[in-house]
């Protein structure tokens, strides 16, 4: 029998499984853009991509560490995946116009 105290400790570490596997895309990304644009400008539309997929890569890989079956964490990324690459998108618009005054 699990005691009250052990399922509390689940319950912390899928709390903070959930609020990782939210905010390091956007770390990740606000990182790689912060790197990216200053203080040179080497970055090009493939290195965007690139570090765009790191991002998504390390939501799929904090996704993959929760304790459900396969076929729901499959299902997760399928249906996340381009989403969180919409909302990607529009956040390095953001962060990059906010951050170094450069809109479109």
């Amino acid at each position: 029998m699990r005691s009250a105290e052990h399922i509390e400790v689940s319950h912390r570490a899928i709390v903070w499984r959930l609020l990782i596997t939210v905010l390091a895309p956007f770390i990740i990304m606000s990182v790689y853009l912060l790197c990216s644009r200053w203080p040179s400008r080497w970055f090009t539309e493939s290195s965007d991509y690139a570090g765009m997929a790191g991002a998504v890569v390390a939501f799929i890989v904090c996704l993959g560490t929760f304790p459900a079956r396969a076929s729901i964490r499959v299902a997760a990324v399928l249906i996340t995946v381009p989403v969180l690459y919409c909302i990607l998108t529009v956040y390095s618009l953001w962060f990059v116009g906010v951050v170094f005054n450069d809109w479109l």
